[in-house]
This record gives structure tokens, sequence and C-alpha cells, in this order.
């Protein structure tokens, strides 16, 4: 079986920036590769002593090695009052390649207080346009958010969080293009009882095996919102769960005072046939990237870009 262990020590994440953005928190590092380079889609939120007008947006970050970036322009930002993603913009999730991309990410409304998954596309990361909402609602599948998606012999799955009964669940849907249109599903990943995944579960990302088959990162946390980071390994249409470990892959350190007990990955990225690097943050503020390393079977597929 696949054996993901994570090798080396956590490397802390530098954000340069222009003036203006220096006091933002800095959330939700996606990263991909790009011609040798590192392109990093963020959310940016202005600080605040009053919640409501602390607004998040989306901005483009790159890097040369994967650890310091520039942050430059808003790439997507909030719509009007009335819009789904009227009070910020949230948990980017890039798919495709330079010439054709996808962003999945989640939209706040403050008047229905909800969010909602949303997409965005264009030829590059820094000529997104907005392309709307990416399900119809069904009931069930509440505060959609925090998309990874995965390529199948039938076009693309997703994996995505919603709220159910006071707890975060894995949903999935499937389409046979990005653009949908995007069927629910049944998802392979639930909760388990005693283990650190026991009542709360999100996606992170996902990377793909040369056999076809997918890891997908995930969070999962107890009742009690300890949040940590998993793994599980995926057939190829990523509708069985072929290896998912009790303990969890990465966890918090050095917390202090009044930090939240939180590891929580936002995306992985390929670096060779037998590694990947996980980007994620601790305590909600502490952002970092490590390397895990895979070993069992043939390899990680570098050339299949983000899904």
């Amino acid at each position: 079986m696949t054996t993901a262990q994570v090798t080396g020590e956590p490397q802390l994440l530098e954000f340069r920036r222009p003036a203006d953005l220096a006091d933002f928190f800095v959330l939700s590092p996606f990263a991909v590769r790009s011609g040798g380079r590192y392109e990093m889609l963020l959310r940016l939120v202005n600080p605040s002593k009053d919640p409501a007008k602390k607004v998040s947006r989306i901005h483009l970050a790159s890097s040369s090695d994967g650890i310091a970036f520039d942050i430059g322009r808003e790439v997507i930002g909030p719509g009007s009052p009335d819009d789904p993603d009227g009070a910020g913009c949230e948990d980017p999730t890039v798919v495709g390649r330079p010439g054709s991309y996808s962003v999945f990410y989640s939209g706040y409304n403050a008047v229905h207080q909800d969010t909602m998954m949303l997409r965005a596309a264009g030829d590059s990361l820094c000529t997104l346009t907005k392309a709307g909402p990416v399900f119809q609602s069904d009931g069930l599948h509440r505060n959609t958010k925090e998309a990874a998606v995965v390529t199948t012999p039938n076009g693309f799955r997703m994996f995505f969080e919603y709220a159910h009964d006071n707890a975060s669940l894995i949903g999935v849907a499937d389409a046979p293009r990005l653009e949908g249109p995007w069927t629910f599903g049944s998802s392979p990943l639930a909760p388990r009882l005693n283990d650190f995944d026991s009542w709360h579960l999100s996606p992170s990302s996902a990377i793909r095996c040369s056999d076809g088959t997918h890891i997908l990162f995930y969070n999962g946390a107890s009742k009690e919102a300890a949040w940590r980071i998993g793994y599980a390994l995926l057939d190829p249409s990523a509708t069985v769960v072929l290896e998912r470990p009790d303990a969890p892959l990465i966890e918090p350190f050095d917390l202090t005072g009044d930090d939240t007990d939180i590891a929580f990955a936002a995306s992985a990225v390929v670096e060779d046939a037998k590694n990947a690097c996980v980007y994620y943050s601790i305590a909600d503020r502490r952002p970092y990237r490590i390397n895990v390393s895979i070993a069992g079977f043939a390899g990680l597929d570098a050339t299949s870009s983000f899904c």
C-alpha cells in the first residue's frame, strides 16, 4: 500500500507585500507550479475591530522557490451586497493549466449568513472572470466550500466541505466538464468514531499517482474543533478508499497563549515522482509548507498538473 510520511522540518512561508497590505491577515495558501516557478492564490483579510468589516479577497502571489512569495494584485474580489460573494471571497482552489484555468472559491453573503461554492475562469491566474455558482441547492448540502478536484475516467470529481448537523462533512459531485453540470454523489469519506477526524471533515487538495489513483489530503477534527491533517488513497474513480491511516499526517506545534489548536491544509504540489509539498497553516495565522514523501507504488504523476 501507499505510505505518505512527513520528511524534513516545516518551512515558514514568507510573504513580501505592498505597504497597503502590510497588516492584512494571510490565509488559505493554494500553490501551483508553473514554468519552473510557483504561483499562489491567497485569501487576504483586512484587520478591523468590527468582524463585520473584515472582508476576504483573493490575491495572486509568485515565488521562485515555493517559500518566499511576492503578493501581487487582487484577482477575485467581493461583489455587491446581494451577490453570493458580497461579503467576501475565500478558499481558492486552482484547477487546470496556463491557458485554461478554473478557480473554485467560496463566497460569503452577510445578508443570508451563508457560503456558496463559486467559480471563476481565465487563461491566466491574473485574468479571472467570475462564472457564478457551481451547484444548485438541494436542501442538504449547505455552506459549500473548500473544493478539491480530481480527474476520473468519467470526467471530474469534486470533494467539498458542507455543513450538516453542527458538523463539517465532505460531499462529492461529478461533472463531465469543469463548467458543469455537477451532480451530487455519495462520499467515500465519513468521520471515524475514535480517530482524529471523529466529527469534522474538510478536503484540502489532491494529487494523482502514476497508476491513476489519487491521494486526497484532508482536514479532520474532533467535536472540540482540534483540527489535524490526514490523507486518503482513492481508486482511479475516486469512489473507493484504498488507504486511510488512523493517525494524522501533520499536527500543530509551538502553540502559545490564545492560539487555536489547528493545523489546516490548503494545497499540495508535486515536486517529483516521490515527493509532494503540503501548504498549510497553524492556528489560522502561521503559514508553512512541509515535504511529504510518498512510497510503496509507481510514483506521483508530475505531469498531471493540478488534477
